[in-house]
């Protein structure tokens, strides 16, 4: 549990850049035959067709404005991705880890971590209550439909200081996917194992979706002096994953999704392997009623969550400690005249009496359009009750033109359980006198389907900022601090040659400031940069990414900072036959050993050989165009 708690400070306390890729979101193509469709053609247009027919996207997708980022399932898989974390660090997002593959991480995303980055899985808000983070390995990133992700928050995102990352599961089809892997570091190839399974089927009119994935991996590599090799952070787990929709008429829909995960985990640098073991368990679960005419829809969604982190150390204390979180909701959204949000959550923790909270929300927005201009209000209003009751109004207002968008808001977030309610040892403190983190921001973007060049900038300003800071001889989280963001990113995504290859570049800067001292803020980068390519021939696919971050602090006073860092990654794969997929992967070919924080280092360069077997209808063969798919 001190590691978990240590790590989850060092993540509060803390850029992404965006790449475009391949697909519908935003690509601008030259020296194009429209008569002639290419590879990417015909995965872009499968892409469309899943979302189309995926009642989680439809409910959950709002990627009609320039604040968001959308991946495709095809744009995801063209990186060999061997997790979601692996595939966000490609596309030149922060991604901090303990250690190797299934080890904690967490996502930074221009200067927002930890419990600022809010993670929806099929519309539900699936962040851990107690820490406020999302276990980033609780969900196989083949069973992903699509990711988005959005600086301005819509209507059913209530909690917002940051940014949205969405994510859509697969749900119905006729498809089999099986993707089996070997990796490994330089001392030991055969390091990591990884099995993943995906089926897709449609009877009549019930659609599922049955995946499974297993990962053994030892993350032997070695650390810089003085520190050492050691087995540094070993990993066993699985996921399942099962999502479903039935048609029950020409107007109502029945769907939801089950997933289940757990990982084995060693969580701290003692090389006794019997001690600081970790075993967490997660299973989220959504059922969700559809109905919609011409003129109405209306969408119920009942969902549970439960995560349990049990922590053994038997070298320090002969002690085992569960930390738990269950959480509740029932949401309700109507389209009718105007779009209309209402629900409730409730969440504890079943160790604290005191770790209770119910929250309800209440809003409305309106889309005007008038031709190629648009104007949409927002108001939203959020109640909780803990300890101490309170309220706050939510608005936003959004303006758009011919692919420019323009948007201010107010943002919002609760403390944790752990913020608030940390049991009182002799390291740590919570504070159930804190107040929510709230501030307001401006942004604007511009991106447009058929233009290669984006931008996007956002301003921000938050008061009460939440940050552990020491006591005595304890660390005692204090609304001490406000902040001042300024985040602007600049890009540039062009296809060439009938989609041969795909090139994108971009870049963003981050002023995260401290009001009180005007220093930038801890473990955020200034600067952040990143150069994609995508080239196909024939039956081959090159994918290599360059992503390149700034030093960063190492405290708030700024006297100390850790290296910049350069991370390439690269990946080819081959088609001998029509259904078979052989690829290789180079992660971290540079091999850096930069410092995330503390002791805690980038993993060493990683080479990664595996096998896809691919059926489009299931188990059973249609043929399909020749070519990388």
């Amino acid at each position: 549990m001190l590691v978990t708690f240590l790590t989850g400070i060092a993540y509060s306390q803390s850029s992404h850049i965006e790449n475009p890729g391949f697909g519908p979101s935003s690509r601008f193509s030259i020296i194009k035959d429209e008569n002639v469709k290419s590879d990417a053609d015909i995965e872009e247009e499968k892409d469309i067709a899943a979302q189309k027919n995926n009642p989680q996207y439809q409910k959950s997708s709002h990627h009609q404005n320039a604040s968001v980022r959308q991946f495709t399932s095809s744009q995801i898989q063209q990186k060999q991705p061997e997790n979601i974390q692996d595939f966000l660090s490609s596309e030149g997002v922060l991604v901090m880890t303990t250690g190797g593959t299934g080890a904690m991480s967490n996502v930074s995303y221009k200067g927002y971590a930890g419990f600022c980055v809010k993670v929806y899985i099929d519309g539900i808000l699936s962040n851990n209550s107690t820490t406020g983070e999302f276990d980033w390995n609780s969900i196989d990133v083949s069973s992903i439909e699509t990711i988005e992700i959005e600086d301005v928050p819509s209507l059913s995102e209530t909690e917002f200081a940051g940014c949205i990352v969405r994510i859509t599961t697969r749900n119905g089809g006729d498809k089999f996917l099986a993707d089996v892997s070997v990796s490994g570091y330089e001392k030991n190839f055969f390091d990591t194992w990884a099995a993943k399974i995906q089926y897709d089927k449609t009877i009549n009119k019930f659609n599922f979706n049955l995946g499974t994935s297993v990962i053994f991996a030892a993350n032997e590599f070695e650390r810089p002096a003085p520190l050492g090799t050691e087995r540094y952070n070993y990993s066993n787990q699985g996921n399942v994953n099962f999502a479903w929709n039935v048609n029950l008429s020409d107007n109502a829909k029945l769907y939801g999704s089950n997933m289940f995960s757990y990982n084995k985990l060693k969580a701290n640098r003692n090389s006794d392997m019997n001690t600081g073991i970790e075993q967490d368990a997660a299973t989220r679960n959504n059922v969700n009623f559809s109905y919609s005419n011409d003129s109405f829809k209306s969408d119920t969604s009942f969902f549970y969550n439960f995560s349990n982190v049990r922590y053994v150390n038997n070298y320090l204390t002969n002690n085992i400690d569960n930390t738990a979180f269950n959480k509740f909701s029932v949401a309700e959204n109507i389209k009718w005249y105007c779009d209309f949000t209402g629900g409730i959550d409730v969440e504890f923790q079943p160790f604290n009496s005191r770790a209770l909270r119910v929250v309800e929300k209440l809003g409305a927005s309106k889309k005007f359009e008038f031709g190629d201009f648009y104007v949409e209000p927002q108001l939203v209003g959020m109640f909780w009750q803990t300890a101490e009751c309170g309220g706050v109004v939510l608005p936003r207002l959004t303006f758009g033109w011919q692919g420019l968008t323009v948007s201010a808001f107010r943002e919002f977030v609760m403390p944790t359980f752990n913020q608030l309610y940390w049991p009182d040892t002799s390291y740590a403190q919570g504070n159930p006198s804190l107040k929510p983190e709230e501030g307001w921001s401006g942004f604007i973007g511009f991106r447009r389907n058929d233009f290669p060049l984006w931008a996007q900038y956002k301003i921000s300003y938050y008061g009460n900022k939440i940050r552990w800071g020491t006591s005595g001889s304890k660390m005692i989280p204090e609304n001490n601090g406000d902040a001042f963001y300024n985040v602007a990113t600049v890009g540039f995504s062009m296809n060439l040659f009938n989609d041969i290859l795909a090139v994108n570049l971009d870049g963003t800067y981050t002023g995260a400031k401290l009001c009180s001292t005007g220093k930038q803020i801890m473990w955020i980068p200034e600067w952040q940069a990143h150069a994609g390519i995508c080239a196909r021939y024939k039956k081959m696919l090159l994918s290599v990414d360059y992503c390149y971050t700034s030093f960063r602090y190492e405290t708030n006073d700024n006297t100390s900072y850790y290296p910049a860092s350069h991370l390439l990654n690269a990946s080819i794969s081959v088609k001998p036959e029509e259904h078979i997929e052989l690829y290789v992967k180079g992660t971290n070919l540079l091999d850096q050993r930069v410092p995330y924080h503390d002791n805690y280092y980038m993993p060493s360069r990683k080479i990664t050989v595996g096998v896809k077997l691919e059926k489009q209808g299931g188990c059973t063969e249609i043929p399909i165009k020749e070519g990388i798919k």
